[in-house]
C-alpha cells in the first residue's frame, strides 16, 4: 500500500512521512454500527465467518499501537488528544478546511493520516482482517478492509477492498 514514497491505494500522493493514529478505531465502515458483511464478502470472497466474528469481538475496545512497524517510510504515532487539538469537534465545512490546513502545517508531506482497527483472526490463525482508514482532507479519504493470509509463517496481503471514498 506504500510503494517507496507514494500512497498507492488512494490518491497516489508523494509523501515523506506517515502519520498513524496510535489508537485503533472502533468504528465500522459505516455509521449505523453494523457492517454489511454480505457486501464485504462480495469484495473479499475468501473472508471467513470465523475471521469476521473475531474481528467484531476485537473491535469493541481500542488498543494503543506501538512503534513496531517495519516500514521504509518515516512514521509518527500520534495520540488522539493531538488530533483533537487540530480537528475541533462540530466543525462546519469551512472550519474543517482550516483544520486540515493546521494538520498539514504540523505534518507537511504526510498525505494525511491513517488509522487501523484491531485485527480479527480465524481459529487456525492463518487468515486476518484489518480495517484501514486514510483521511487526507475535508472531502478526501477512503476506508479499506485488508484481508491477509499466512503461509509458511509469512503474512501476505491477499485482497484489499475499498469500502468507501470521499
Amino acid at each position: 500500500m506504500f510503494a517507496k514514497d507514494k500512497v498507492t491505494f488512494d490518491n497516489e500522493a508523494a509523501i515523506k512521512q506517515l502519520v498513524i493514529r496510535e489508537d485503533t478505531t472502533t468504528d465500522y465502515a459505516f455509521s449505523d454500527n453494523k457492517e454489511n458483511w454480505a457486501q464485504v464478502k462480495v469484495r473479499l470472497p475468501k473472508l471467513s465467518d470465523e475471521t469476521i466474528a473475531d474481528y467484531e469481538a476485537n473491535l469493541k475496545r481500542p488498543s494503543t499501537l506501538t512503534r513496531s512497524f517495519d516500514l521504509s517510510l518515516k512514521y509518527s504515532l500520534v495520540a488522539k488528544r493531538n488530533f483533537d487539538v487540530i480537528f475541533s469537534p462540530g466543525s462546519d465545512f469551512d472550519r474543517m478546511t482550516d483544520n486540515w490546513k493546521k494538520f498539514y502545517e504540523v505534518f507537511p508531506d504526510s498525505g494525511g493520516h491513517i488509522q487501523l482497527s484491531n485485527v480479527g483472526f480465524n481459529k487456525s490463525r492463518d487468515q486476518a482482517l484489518v480495517y484501514f482508514v486514510h483521511r487526507c482532507g475535508t472531502l478526501c479519504g477512503t476506508g479499506h478492509y485488508v484481508l491477509l493470509s499466512k503461509k509458511d509463517k509469512v503474512w501476505n496481503v491477499e485482497l484489499i477492498a475499498m469500502i468507501w471514498i470521499s
